[in-house]
């Protein structure tokens, strides 16, 4: 389509900001000049300051400016202007746009406006870049990342380990009330998606990387078992990790962030659609390998531990980070680390890993729920993994929200759905198989094109909408909802 848009002659225009940069307050900044908008942003001129209480939208203070020059469509004029620019009116009601804008899109908001006489126009809006929760490096802000992993009972120790075996992606761990959560930057996610394309999409694009994995398994699991029947000194045991660091670089390439992009093309590319069929199947290869070395109740980093646990009396060691477990090769003892499984962050980025444990992680917690509460009422739209054939689906949303682990739980949700519900979860898993088979449909927060949910879904024949984000906080059971499967979007009926 071709764009016919007026261009607007604003009279008054300037910024705001839905959050208070300068002090993280719980207000509303504008700044306003006389004339076009590109006066204010460009710091030509020095504009009116308001600040406006969030809560009341009441106008908190005032900084009054003198203004010497205005930019108009035919350019700069000389003018003095000492008068306050905007009206209170006009404060309180661009207010009140703003706080509406960063509630629609549930993450802090810089917005470019305008008035023409009383009305007001919304020129530009995009998300706070500079904001940070907690203003400090080790706490970014939760906007600019992605929920890629969540399970209920994974020790802090594997924190640690992801961060160095995902550390080229820049990851952050947060545990929160013993629940294990892995976020990825949006801009990581998206130069995965990229690099994904570009290397697994071409002839035998993927085979190079299936063939190095394999070598490297074929060797490495050997050395890791010798590892073991050795005395394990200091040497050794950091060769031990350093081996499993490998394992979860050469896996996280199969994850669905380095897929997503491919699959689009799949059906168009024949080369693509032949990696696509390597990387499902060699996934499951690769899963067996990592829940040997590192998950499963008899793997080889639990006799590592084990082992390590009994030399050294350290009874919680599936808590430390790996550089205390070095450490104590030289007799350096660990202090009680048990609120590290209730509350702990642990992030690697510009070559720094940076930890939290006890209040300060609970904090960030909590500010990552309160900014989830927030995007829980902005618009609900994912991929679509599978079309089903259909344009729209109809149903009413079943909501199971529960600890996969908990095998009672998750039996009793699966008796209340009822058939031809919409199934809404934050991930699917095998434990919910039942669920899926009753569903008209599913939709997910989390998960890409090779995700349970998705390969479930074109095995049923059924709609699938995944990486939502948000749905299972902003869709609940009983919800009429209606699933636009040409968009990805998710719309909830009155």
């Amino acid at each position: 389509a071709d764009v016919v848009q007026a261009m607007i002659d604003c009279e008054v225009s300037g910024v705001a900001f839905s959050v208070n940069p300068t002090d993280k307050s719980n207000t509303i900044l504008i700044e306003s000049g006389k004339g076009l908008g590109e006066a204010v942003v460009s710091g030509k001129i020095t504009p009116d300051n308001y600040v406006v209480d969030k809560s009341t939208l009441s106008i908190e203070s005032k900084n009054i400016s003198i203004q010497k020059s205005i930019l108009t469509r035919s350019g700069w004029l000389d003018i003095i202007d000492d008068s306050q620019k905007l009206s209170d009116a006009q404060i309180e009601k661009l207010a009140a746009e703003v706080l509406r804008i960063e509630k629609f899109y549930g993450f802090p908001v810089d917005i470019e406006w305008g008035y023409v006489g009383d009305e007001l126009y919304i020129l530009q809006s995009r998300p706070i870049t500079s904001f940070s929760l907690e203003g400090k490096s080790k706490f970014p802000d939760i906007s600019g990342y992605e929920l890629t992993f969540k399970v209920g009972g994974l020790p802090f120790m594997f924190a640690d380990l992801l961060c160095r075996g995902f550390g080229y992606l820049k990851p952050l761990f947060v545990i929160d009330n013993g629940e294990f959560l892995q976020y990825m930057p949006n801009d990581m996610m998206k130069w995965a998606e990229e690099y994904g394309y570009k290397t697994f999409g071409t002839p035998m694009g993927f085979a190079k990387h299936e063939a190095d994995f394999t070598g490297f398994h074929n060797k490495s699991f050997p050395r890791l078992q010798a590892i073991l029947a050795s005395d394990l000194t200091k040497e050794d045991v950091s060769e031990f990790f350093d081996i499993i660091y490998q394992y979860f670089i050469f896996y996280s390439k199969t994850d669905y962030q380095f897929t997503n992009k491919l699959y689009l093309y799949a059906d168009s590319n024949p080369a693509i659609a032949e990696s696509m069929k390597d990387i499902s199947r060699f996934k499951d290869i690769a899963r067996v390998w990592i829940n040997e070395t590192t998950i499963n109740d008899d793997c080889l980093l639990g006799q590592l531990l084990s082992k390590l646990s009994e030399r050294f009396g350290a009874t919680d060691i599936w808590n430390y980070k790996i550089d205390e477990i070095l450490a104590l090769f030289d007799g350096q003892k660990v202090e009680d680390t048990s609120d590290r499984g209730v509350s702990a962050f642990a992030r690697f980025d510009e070559g720094k890993y940076h930890y939290a444990f006890g209040a300060e992680a609970k904090d960030y917690a909590a500010q990552i729920h309160l900014h989830n509460s927030i995007g829980a009422n902005s618009p609900v739209q994912g991929q679509v993994a599978n079309h089903g054939g259909t344009r729209f689906v109809e149903g009413v949303a079943r909501l199971i929200k529960v600890d996969y682990s908990d095998l009672v739980a998750v039996g009793k949700a699966i008796e209340e759905m009822k058939k031809g519900e919409i199934l809404v979860a934050e991930f699917t898993a095998p434990e919910l198989m039942q669920a899926c088979e009753k569903a008209r449909a599913i939709v997910t927060d989390m998960g890409g094109m090779l995700s349970h949910a998705a390969i479930v879904s074109r095995e049923l024949g059924i709609p699938c909408i995944v990486g939502t984000g948000h749905a299972s906080k902003a869709i609940k059971t009983g919800d009429n909802v209606i699933l636009d499967m040409d968009t990805g979007k998710i719309i909830k009926k009155d």
